[in-house]
């Protein structure tokens, strides 16, 4: 069975047209996964450390999926890029929640020569929020150790505008096919999230404030058109089966 999937490749391989490496890529679309990490807020009257040591960890990571197309500025190393991205991101151990959907819009700049297997670049994006951008916060936890029992209250609002620098790379593993990896600082715009805390253990009200400052990183699957399928392509899928198969 093994053989009959080899000989059926090579057949497909046979009656693909060859095409020239150097052909020019006008658009790509990508698809990405991966995740965001806020920065650590601002609680006034006592340090992240020992607001994690009367209650519950300040920061919380969450899921970030990207889906963009991206379009090539003839004779230049610089791109246009835009699609939808959905953040999901906690605060407060993930007690305050955001669940963001929005548009991205941005540009990158590939330094290195079009021909090279590894692309570098660098941008910027910037975001607009389509969805919820507010919503309040009024909650109570407790527990077996009722000194450890707290209760928030505020407002959560998530930004309407983010803006990031982005650096990253595409590595094309065939011609027009390419695993990527961004990491980017997004830099939330606009009102900030409000909740006050108090911990049964301590009589003081902390204050926590953010504006949704975050880390991202997500790695995808990037096609470039127009799209080939070269002879090399071909031989190069057919080794990586045989040294699947038989290594």
């Amino acid at each position: 069975m093994k053989y009959q999937i080899l000989i059926g490749l090579m057949l497909m391989t046979c009656t693909w047209v060859s095409a020239q490496n150097d052909t020019p890529r006008r658009w790509a679309l990508d698809a990405h996964a991966g995740g965001v990490k806020p920065i650590p807020s601002h609680t006034d009257g006592v340090g992240i450390s020992s607001l994690s040591s009367i209650g519950i960890p300040d920061s919380h990571s969450g899921l970030l999926t990207k889906l963009h197309a991206e379009y090539y500025i003839p004779f230049s190393p610089f791109s246009v890029k835009g699609g939808y991205e959905h953040e999901e991101m906690g605060l407060l151990g993930g007690d305050a929640y955001a669940d963001v959907n929005q548009l991205m819009l941005g540009g990158r700049y590939y330094p290195a020569p079009a021909k090279w297997v590894i692309q570098p670049y660098a941008g910027l994006d910037t975001y607009y929020n389509i969805g919820e951008k507010t919503k309040r916060i009024d909650m109570a936890a407790s527990s077996s150790d009722h000194h450890m029992d707290y209760t928030r209250k505020g407002i959560i609002r998530m930004p309407a505008f983010s803006a990031a620098p982005v650096v990253g790379v595409d590595i094309y593993i065939f011609t027009c096919i390419a695993i990527q990896m961004e990491y980017g600082f997004r830099m939330g715009i606009g009102p900030k999230t409000e909740i006050d805390s108090k911990y049964n253990s301590n009589p003081t009200v902390f204050h926590t404030t953010t504006h949704y400052h975050r880390h991202t990183f997500t790695v995808g699957l990037k096609l470039s058109f127009p799209f080939r399928w070269t002879r090399a392509d071909g031989d190069n899928l057919i080794e990586g089966l045989f040294d699947c198969l038989f290594y």
